[in-house]
This record gives structure tokens, C-alpha cells and sequence, in this order.
């Protein structure tokens, strides 16, 4: 199946669908005073909007780019994550949660890379 536009992309889709599940957690009014609470808004702006601009930009060296910075992007969520666990804003079956949804992510995006620059 060809897809045309990153909206169709499951990477993508599984980004937008993890930025509503934070943003409510970052709602809660001690996590939102937080530092780390705008640390994590602006890694999953930067994880969907470097998964869509990799995609758009395919056909070149640039989109590759994009992509990866897409991965840096979460592993920087990775560590926002258990440290707002660690701060106690976070139930743990929610950090696992999370977790498990960031580390498809990945797996999604290393899989679009392989897809569009074999080799």
C-alpha cells in the first residue's frame, strides 16, 4: 500500500496518540509548575513533527535525518519520563505504560527508516 501523507504513517498516529495521553498527565496542577513538564511537551512536538517532516522530505538526505532526530527525540522522552516518575508525578502502571508506547514508536520509526532508505 502507498501511503501519501504522513497522517497515514502508524508512527505517526502512535505519536499524536501518546502527545493526548501526556498532555492530560501534564495537566495535573503540581507536574505542570515542573520544568521536566515542558521538557516533555516539547520532546512529542518534536517526535511528531520530525516524523512528518521525515516522511515529506523522503526523496531525500534530509528526511533521513529528520527521522533519526525523531529517535533522539524520544530517547530524551525516555529519560523525561522516569525522571517525573521520580518526582512522583507518575503512577508506575502509568511510566510502563508510556514506556511500552515509546518503545513502539521506535520500533515504528527504525521500521520507516529501513522502508524508505534500504540499505
Amino acid at each position: 500500500m502507498l501511503i501519501a501523507r504522513h497522517e497515514d504513517l502508524t508512527p505517526w498516529q502512535r505519536a499524536r496518540e501518546l502527545n493526548r495521553i501526556l498532555y492530560g498527565i501534564t495537566q495535573r496542577p503540581a507536574f505542570a509548575e515542573d520544568p521536566v513538564c515542558r521538557d516533555i511537551r516539547r520532546s512529542m512536538v518534536s517526535i511528531i513533527s520530525s516524523i512528518a517532516a521525515g516522511f515529506d522530505l523522503r526523496a531525500t538526505s534530509r528526511g533521513r535525518l529528520r527521522m533519526h532526530q525523531a529517535l533522539a527525540a524520544c530517547n530524551g522522552l525516555r529519560w523525561q519520563i522516569a525522571t517525573a516518575n521520580r518526582h512522583g508525578y507518575l503512577y508506575e502502571i502509568e511510566r510502563e505504560e508510556l514506556e511500552h508506547r515509546l518503545l513502539e514508536i521506535r520500533y515504528l520509526v527504525h521500521n520507516l527508516i529501513d522502508t524508505l532508505w534500504p540499505g
